[in-house]
């Protein structure tokens, strides 16, 4: 018998009109969640309010709007801080 494999993709919740993050863009420090934000002069640090998440998004329920870029992977000089 030939080596048989599937892959499958299981949606156990569906959420309309939240804003989603990829989870590598979200930084965890002590009990609070932080992105940074593009802005027209660079970076900018912004605390938010996460929900449910999987491998690889966040449901960002609060401190970020919808149209705001983050950075993902930003390893974040002190230059670079508003």
């Amino acid at each position: 018998m030939p080596d048989l494999s599937a892959a499958t993709d299981v949606e156990l919740e569906r959420r309309d009109a939240v804003l989603v993050a990829p989870r590598e863009s979200v930084i965890p420090e002590g009990h609070d969640k932080y992105v940074w934000v593009k802005t027209g002069l660079g970076l900018r640090k912004q605390q938010v309010t996460t929900g449910p998440q999987n491998d690889t998004q966040v449901v960002i329920q609060s401190g970020v709007s919808a149209g705001d870029v983050l950075e993902r992977n930003h390893l974040v000089t002190k230059t670079e801080r508003d």
